[in-house]
């Protein structure tokens, strides 16, 4: 399923109700659900904040489930941005006083899934991550 939104703070509520709709549809664990909801928090948010940060524009996200698990995919028709690339270091160790501010989302994002790509398909940016299906013990 495919759905296509506004890029704009003020939708990231509308987005997550229907990812959280069609997850809940493939009878998925509520914590696999609440992952794949903050992730795409995360994804859009970056999206919106630096793809759109010039100008108004549209996000398409799709779920689709493989053979993998859940596969997830954000597009948008900003210019080249690659948040994978422009993710700084971490120190998860140094006090919060002598952190940079931002940059975790991105951490975050690739701590929780299984897989994380990204691509510039003509002219899009396009994120995909898929989120193994847990197996009948871990449900």
């Amino acid at each position: 399923m495919t759905k296509f939104f506004p890029a704009t703070l003020d939708k990231i509520p509308v987005m997550l109700t229907w990812v959280r709709g069609e997850l809940q549809a493939e009878h998925l664990p509520s914590a696999t659900i609440r992952k794949l909801e903050l992730i795409t928090e995360e994804a859009v948010a970056n999206v919106i904040l630096h793809s759109y940060r010039e100008s108004p524009g549209e996000i398409e996200i799709g779920i689709q489930k493989t053979a993998k698990g859940m596969q997830m995919h954000i597009r948008d028709w900003g210019p080249f941005y690659n948040p994978l690339l422009h993710a700084p270091h971490i120190d998860l160790e140094a006090p919060l006083a002598e952190r940079e501010a931002g940059g975790l989302g991105i951490h975050l994002m690739k701590q929780l899934v299984d897989e994380i790509s990204y691509c510039r398909d003509v002219e899009t940016n396009l994120l995909t991550f898929i989120v193994k299906s847990p197996s009948p013990q871990e449900s």
